[in-house]
């Protein structure tokens, strides 16, 4: 009996350790939030709770919840849903476990119960994020789905949607597998829609700096940030329209 609650604790010991060296490797290879990216949290219009941040409109014409990419901090989007914001979305912003939204799927499907009204919801997911939003997006959740920079997966076949569906790229995104996201668009509606902003890469879809493995960028962030809200606010207002 001694002899195997030696061994039990042995086994705990190690499973402990592991656990203690994925959650430092994967906070070191965090991307992090920029300073003005953070420091939206003093904003006015900007709430944090425990589970997400919540970036209002003055006047809401539709709730957006966004999923972060892959190892990238929360707050790295704040600036982006601020320019939403500015256009008449509410914008929810998950915290996802270790930063990864493959391990927080249903936090749209649980924003959306607990804040659900009579407007539109939109689901828009960076890189990791986007394929983790296609794992449960449907029809009666939500009312438009956004990919930057992503796509999704080779078990997620999405064709039968009928709501809106936009994918955004950008030229210059060597993070983006382009054999897979040229695959994946047989897996979308043939609705969906395709931009590509000639000159961007990967990282300016959010605020925090340059990305391992990323392209560099021919035009600015301020730049592809623009052109990428224009392309999202013409999407759903379109929604809008057809409400």
């Amino acid at each position: 009996m001694n002899r195997l609650k030696r061994w039990t604790f042995r086994i705990f010991l190690v499973t402990v350790v592991l656990m203690i060296v994925v959650i430092v490797s994967l906070s070191i290879l965090t991307n992090s939030a920029s300073d003005d990216a953070r420091a939206m949290l003093d904003s006015e219009n900007v709430e944090e709770h425990r589970n997400y941040i919540v970036v209002k409109a003055e006047i809401p014409r539709a709730k957006i919840v966004f999923y972060q990419g892959g190892l990238v901090e929360t707050e790295a989007y704040l600036l982006f849903a601020d320019l939403l914001a500015q256009e008449g979305f509410t914008v929810y912003v998950p915290k996802m476990p270790l930063n990864l939204a493959i391990l927080g799927q249903g936090e749209f499907a649980s924003l959306k119960e607990s804040y659900d009204d009579d407007l539109p919801w939109i689901g828009i997911g960076h890189s990791l994020g986007g394929a983790s939003l296609g794992f449960v997006v449907d029809d009666d959740l939500m009312d438009g789905l956004i990919f930057l920079a992503a796509y999704p997966g080779s078990n997620q076949d999405l064709k039968d949607l009928s709501m809106p569906v936009l994918s955004i790229t950008a030229t210059n995104d060597d993070v983006l597998d382009q054999a897979a996201y040229e695959a994946a668009r047989e897996r979308l509606p043939s609705h969906a829609e395709h931009i590509s902003i000639e000159g961007g890469n990967h990282a300016q879809f959010g605020h925090y700096g340059f990305q391992r493995g990323d392209g560099e960028a021919t035009i600015s962030h301020s730049e592809q940030q623009a052109q990428t809200l224009s392309a999202v606010v013409a999407f759903i207002e379109t929604i809008l329209d057809e409400s």
